[in-house]
């Protein structure tokens, strides 16, 4: 795949170009396509973000000014303009901060066990905290952001706090049988990436992977990225892997599970 034009998902369509006039095009065809559809597109709801540039060209929709913005959220995710995570993961925080103080009373209650606690903690906060992570291009800083969160909720659910009933992460872990973040998040998008590599060669999902932006890098150390990180984490398993290898275990599901095996063990020992 040589070029990525559009994302649809139900009613939710993101269109991508690099010139602005190619864009003021796919919108005017958009329309055209609504209007012999007996359809119209909702001009309020529809917005407009240029990444990765200062030049934000305005454009129209049957005459009328599409919104410029400078963040967006599209099926619960946030896009900033410069193209990283770090927007996303501080409001996939601030989500899951709300999802944990709502439920304040339970983490208060004594009639409940620990064990019941935990798995609360684990579907209803932890599940918000990292919904999306699987694409995430994690820093150091913005993993230690997310185990400061967790270790936070769990000492609160604890009633572990300074200085009394103080207690070391590591054995706050071990308590509550918690492994290291970014070990949670590697094992998440190792995971998706193996159902993603299973699919028909004709998957858009299963193409993206491999697809190559268009466009000139920049000058000076290129920024880290999500398919950059897959590399690190091959090379650390077995250096001698290709990309192409590790999609050919994809289909080996016997294969895949010792090679995910691997991947978690190398990043706990990285902890």
């Amino acid at each position: 795949m040589e070029h990525l034009n559009d994302l649809d998902f139900a009613d939710d369509i993101v269109l991508f170009s690099q010139r602005g006039n190619d864009m003021q095009n796919k919108l005017d065809d958009l329309a055209a396509c609504y209007s012999a559809a007996g359809l119209k597109v909702n001009v309020s709801k529809t917005k407009s973000m240029a990444v990765n540039t200062e030049r934000a060209q305005g454009f129209t929709i049957a005459g009328e000014n599409v919104e410029k913005v400078d963040t967006f959220q599209y099926l619960g995710r946030q896009i900033a303009p410069d193209g990283g995570t770090k927007l996303d993961i501080s409001t996939r925080i601030k989500k899951a901060r709300s999802a944990f103080a709502g439920l304040r009373t339970l983490w208060r209650s004594n009639q409940i066990s620990l064990r019941t606690k935990l798995r609360i903690f684990n579907s209803n906060v932890k599940s918000v905290l990292l919904y999306g992570s699987e694409t995430w291009c994690v820093s150091s800083q913005n993993t230690s952001k997310l185990q400061v969160f967790v270790n936070r909720c769990l000492r609160n659910i604890l009633r572990a706090w300074w200085p009394r009933n103080w207690v070391s992460n590591a054995e706050l872990h071990r308590w509550c049988q918690q492994r290291p973040i970014h070990v949670e998040i590697q094992e998440r998008k190792w995971r998706w990436i193996s159902h993603t590599l299973r699919k028909d060669a004709h998957e858009i999902c299963r193409e993206a992977p491999d697809w190559n932006p268009q466009g000139q890098r920049g000058r000076g150390r290129p920024r880290g990225s999500w398919r950059r990180s897959l590399h690190q984490e091959i090379s650390a398993v077995d250096g001698t892997l290709s990309w192409r290898q590790v999609k050919a275990k994809a289909e080996n599901r016997q294969q895949w599970k010792s090679f995910n095996a691997a991947l978690c063990s190398t990043g706990e020992q990285d902890a």
